[in-house]
């Protein structure tokens, strides 16, 4: 018989809850470990789903018989922990961002090819049934050419403390688009971004991005943490057909008006079987770097289009394992 693969999550916080139960109920999976910079939380976790709490990754390293690691930890923290996973010989998933920097998440990507790892970004969204069924819709020859697609994603009141709300929220829709426009996010793109603090906030909480692809459709995205409701709204044109997805009231797909149905299983049930089908079948996992790095550079790009007052910044996609390169 195979042995099930050993895991030690890092991070025992709302997210990290989420996947540790994904993990006890995944096939061929054994939670090993849970680490947290807080024992209690740690502690909790492991008695509610099994495994030893301990107090570092570190620790949790010395054990053998832990094969991979998933992270779901601060955003600010992520690098290291990975670096230091993979550093071991250990595979990865890890809650997004990879890294801060499209070079600091090449960097990771580079160590873990050279050690035969498999390195997994959780883009939950790309796994979501209704992301699917766009994905299917899209790609049907009827509907025609893709050629504009409107974002709205907001909170109410809720942010992160260690990166900007591009970074945040905007990346959702980033990893949607590249999921399911057919050529996704490639080649030469044009990147503009705005981004203001109407609340005090001390730092921008609402933010305008464009993405004029070359080719490829116009992409608008408007995310803001401090909005008076939450959205979560997007809309897919071409010239004659439409598709449009309100995730916060459904999820509600509609196709020219007429509602789709959507179906299938919670998506991180999904991201938690793809990164251990990887590691089983010794593949790189859907997810990877090379769905991560595009998105990573055109988020680099809108920080750095918003701190120039919109000025447009171009980054070519096609740059090989850095993508940031800015002409």
């Amino acid at each position: 018989m195979t042995r099930s693969t050993g895991v030690a999550l890092v991070g025992a916080g709302y997210w990290g809850r989420r996947i540790a139960r994904n993990l006890v109920a995944a096939d061929g999976c054994e939670l090993r470990a849970v680490c947290d910079v807080d024992p209690a939380r740690a502690r909790e976790v492991a008695e509610v789903h099994g495994g030893v709490p301990m107090a570092s990754l570190t620790a949790a390293l010395s054990d053998a018989t832990i094969d991979a690691v998933v992270v779901a930890t601060p955003s600010s923290t992520h690098a290291a922990l990975v670096n230091e996973a993979i550093g071991s010989s250990r595979h990865v998933l890890v809650e997004k961002p990879l890294a801060g920097t499209p070079g600091d998440a090449a960097r990771l990507a580079a160590r873990a090819a050279d050690r035969g790892r498999v390195l997994m970004c959780d883009q939950t969204y790309r796994f979501a049934p209704a992301v699917v069924a766009i994905r299917e819709l899209l790609a049907d020859r009827a509907f025609g050419p893709v050629e504009l697609i409107e974002s709205r994603r907001t909170n109410q009141g809720h942010d992160q403390p260690d990166v900007d709300v591009f970074w945040d929220l905007a990346y959702h829709d980033l990893a949607i688009v590249d999921a399911v426009v057919p050529a996704g996010l490639h080649g030469l793109v044009g990147v503009r971004a705005t981004a203001r603090d109407l609340v005090g906030h001390g730092r921008p909480h609402r933010g305008e991005l464009v993405l004029d692809p070359a080719p490829g459709p116009t992409v608008r995205i408007t995310v803001d943490w401090h909005a008076d409701a939450k959205a979560r709204a997007m809309r897919f044109a071409g010239v004659e057909h439409e598709v449009t997805w309100d995730d916060a009231h459904g999820p509600d797909v509609r196709h020219d008006g007429i509602a789709v149905p959507v179906g299938g299983t919670e998506p991180l049930t999904a991201v938690v079987a793809e990164f251990l089908a990887a590691i089983a079948d010794g593949r790189p996992a859907v997810c990877g770097p090379a769905q991560e790095l595009p998105i990573l550079a055109v988020l680099a790009a809108a920080s750095e289009s918003a701190a120039r007052d919109g000025a447009p910044v171009t980054v070519d996609l096609a740059a090989g394992v850095d993508p940031v390169a800015v002409v």
